[in-house]
């Protein structure tokens, strides 16, 4: 865990390495709904990703009670947003909660030479 926080900050080649090991992970995407649909920003999304904006995850967390006890992965552009909705995560019991360091911003600038998995989970 990262010192003084009840979630863990993850690289993205920490990412990849963790996907090698949980193919039954649980993306979170807390960005808007343009974002995440591709239509305000075009940077990608993780396949399968849940989409909570920032702003919901208070009222709309009982939507995400299935996976309480799954390692799920938030993340949103350049993670501004991720660290706080960890943090919600992690104050209401979610136990195995990772933040994208960098957002996909970061994400995108690596090429697949240097992240293996990046074709594998992103959706452009």
């Amino acid at each position: 865990m990262s010192e003084g926080l009840n979630y863990t900050n993850i690289t993205a080649q920490e990412l990849c390495g963790i996907i090698d090991k949980n193919k039954d992970l649980v993306f979170l995407d807390v960005r808007s709904t343009g974002e995440y649909n591709q239509v305000t920003s075009q940077i990608g999304r993780f396949e399968n990703a849940i989409n909570i904006p920032i702003n919901e995850v208070r009222e709309r967390i009982d939507e995400l009670e299935a996976y309480k006890e799954k390692e799920i992965i938030v993340y949103c552009s350049i993670s501004a947003r991720s660290p706080r909705v960890s943090k919600i995560l992690a104050d209401n019991g979610f136990e195995e909660i990772r933040n994208l360091m960098g957002g996909l911003n970061l994400w995108n600038q690596f090429d697949p030479t240097e992240l293996p998995c990046k074709d594998k989970v992103v959706d452009n």
